[in-house]
């Protein structure tokens, strides 16, 4: 019996010394560990992650609204074609309108149409002396710039900034006017991913006021009647070329 008790203990002794070892290479694991193993750690305990940190709740409002704002990951811009509209300053100081396809996929400058050019009346002032670039296009053809060109121009509707860029000249390009390459997209931020509007029909919204629908109506109307105009004025400008060039 007393043999018995003997083997207990010794049974006992040897299971808090095991346990007094484990609890050792635990501590001595968790303070060289780093805060994602630990934060995991306590993730599966409390079921209260902390791999992000959370938003400070003792801080003041503007602080944690800062934190918000500082918080939120950067988003690179959208990656497609978007057609809009150019306006490009000639030899006499007028503007021309010019079709213009936004690409992001173009990773080497800006390029225009030699028959563009032309019509602008602008093909002595290109530059045949530089270095020619070459792009490929989605068909897989390759084409090679005929030269450069330095241009002055806007685009709309925002006509209040002004842009002075140099262009690669595209020699037998009937079904484009212009491209403006990747870097000068996201150098002057022409398109980018507004989050907000992307995550709208996941967030809940109070129910529209009767104000808030004439404002909304209106400025509808008001991009309405500005696109009428702008096609207005694209398509004068299109009727004076051919008339001057019948002429």
């Amino acid at each position: 019996m007393s043999r018995l008790n003997l083997s207990v203990l010794e049974l006992l002794l040897l299971l808090s010394l095991e346990l007094h070892f484990l609890i050792l290479i635990l501590v001595v694991v968790f303070k060289h560990s780093s805060g994602t193993l630990r934060s995991l750690v306590y993730y599966i305990m409390t079921s209260e992650s902390t791999l992000h940190p959370p938003v400070p709740a003792k801080k003041s409002e503007g602080t944690r609204q800062h934190y918000i704002e500082n918080s939120e990951p950067q988003l690179l811009p959208i990656s497609y074609a978007y057609t809009a509209d150019m306006l490009i300053r000639v030899p006499t100081g007028e503007y021309t309108i010019a079709a213009v396809a936004l690409d992001t996929q173009c990773q080497l400058g800006n390029w225009i149409s030699e028959r563009l050019v032309e019509e602008l009346g602008m093909l002595d002032l290109i530059c045949k002396d530089s270095c020619p670039a070459q792009v490929v296009t989605a068909s897989g053809q390759e084409i090679e710039s005929t030269g450069t060109i330095d241009l002055v121009w806007k685009l709309a509707p925002n006509e209040s900034r002004v842009f002075r860029s140099r262009f690669f000249t595209l020699g037998g390009a009937r079904h484009l006017d212009v491209i403006l390459g990747q870097d000068t997209i996201t150098k002057e931020g022409f398109l980018s991913l507004n989050m907000r509007k992307l995550l709208a029909p996941f967030t809940s919204h109070k129910p529209i006021t009767k104000e808030e629908k004439a404002i909304i109506k209106a400025q509808e109307a008001r991009q309405e009647q500005e696109k009428k105009e702008l096609e207005a004025r694209r398509l004068a400008a299109q009727q004076a070329q051919a008339a001057e060039q019948q002429q």
